[in-house]
């Protein structure tokens, strides 16, 4: 076995717990009577987001050396976002009587959870795979922080529908651009 087999097995299990988490709140927040688009987008972005990202620790393969610090780097990652799935669906969620209340209560913690992610992204890139600082995904993870900035600070549905709907696109450019093989990031 070698050391990135042994230590991509500790990310596989913070991401597999976080599916797991969304796919217990599902029949809650999925509820017809219940269901806010808005959330339920969030919801479907990051369920999208854990398997692109796992998808992208193959290209932290070629490391070789690792030390404890950059692990616990690499680590932030999938418990950043086990964090996010945990704002979106709570403990109980069959508890939630709103979805949409609930989403505008949590946004504060989703866009700053969000913008946490973002930087992770950015410092495994830089600090553990040797990007460029001035890569494309640089200005997407800057512009996306500026809009979660928005979004935190923001009550109003309207941009926050705004927010999500840009979100889903940037994911899909994200993936059509950077990720389509395993570590696409790597080779990109």
């Amino acid at each position: 076995m070698t050391i990135f087999e042994y230590l991509s097995v500790a990310t596989s299990i913070v991401f597999s717990l976080a599916i797991v988490r969304l796919l217990n709140g599902s029949p809650y927040f999925t509820a017809r009577s219940k269901r806010y688009w808005i959330h339920s987008a969030w919801v479907s972005a990051i369920a999208i987001g854990i398997p692109l990202v796992w998808w992208n620790m193959w290209a932290y393969r070629q490391i070789e050396d690792w030390v404890f610090p950059e692990f616990a780097l690499l680590l932030l990652t999938p418990v950043t976002l086990y964090y996010v799935v945990s704002t979106l669906v709570p403990d109980a969620p069959a508890n939630i009587e709103s979805w949409r209340a609930y989403f505008f209560q949590v946004r504060l913690r989703l866009c700053f959870a969000m913008i946490f992610l973002f930087v992770c992204f950015a410092m495994n890139a830089v600090l553990l795979l040797r990007a460029p600082l001035f890569h494309p995904l640089r200005a997407v993870e800057g512009a996306s922080i500026v809009l979660l900035l928005t979004g935190a600070f923001s009550e109003d549905p309207r941009v926050h529908g705004f927010l999500i709907s840009v979100f889903v696109c940037i994911l899909a450019a994200v993936i059509a651009f950077f990720f389509l093989s395993p570590g696409g990031f790597a080779t990109s």
